[in-house]
């Protein structure tokens, strides 16, 4: 995947936080001084092409989402940076299970992750404190949306109805379930 540039990064930052967006959108929200609309078109068709979104039409809008997913290394490297919110690669070994990634492997997936817009970073000297750009819980959305989408038709209940039966749920343990996703579902809207 190619690098992204810090016009593009800034486009994926705000998509990300707003999930979908038209480019009217986007450009109203840019920062001062704002692209011109040729500009942001012309972003979001290199973008799409090169696979970091994808666009809908809803209604009458033509709304662009993000479709990047991380590797598994990936996401172990951005579990520890939304922990610790901010850190060095050596921080980020320590709180890697064992055995313990060579620094200069997880060097190279943190600057991977800048490059896709996940990760930005401070310099200190000769080194680098990194952190976040794509909360968390704006990645498990995307993604579990994408899960949906992809294994169960978008569908919630076909999804539960799965986790039940693999897991061999009763009815307490299920009544269970539904009421921590009533309340995380009631946290998510507020």
């Amino acid at each position: 995947m190619q690098k992204l540039h810090e016009e593009e990064k800034q486009v994926m930052q705000m998509l990300w936080q707003l999930e979908r967006a038209s480019l009217e959108q986007l450009q109203q929200i840019w920062p001062e001084p704002k692209l011109p609309l040729p500009r942001i078109r012309a972003i979001f068709q290199d973008l799409t092409e090169r696979g970091f979104v994808m666009s809908k039409i809803v209604g009458k809008q033509e709304l662009f989402f993000p479709t990047i997913e991380l590797t598994r290394a990936e996401e172990q490297i951005m579990q520890v940076l939304w922990r610790l919110k901010h850190a060095f690669v050596k921080d980020v070994i320590k709180e890697l299970p064992e055995p313990k990634p060579a620094y200069n492997t997880v060097s190279t997936i943190i600057r991977i992750l800048q490059d896709k817009g996940f990760v930005g970073h401070k310099p200190h000297g000769k080194t680098h404190e990194y952190f976040p750009l794509i909360e968390k819980s704006k990645y498990s959305n995307y993604f579990l949306k994408n899960f949906m989408g992809k294994y169960f038709g978008g569908s919630f209940e076909k999804l539960v109805s799965f986790f039940v039966k693999q897991n061999d749920l009763d009815i307490r343990e299920f009544e269970d379930l539904m009421k921590h996703l009533g309340e995380s579902e009631e946290m998510s809207s507020h």
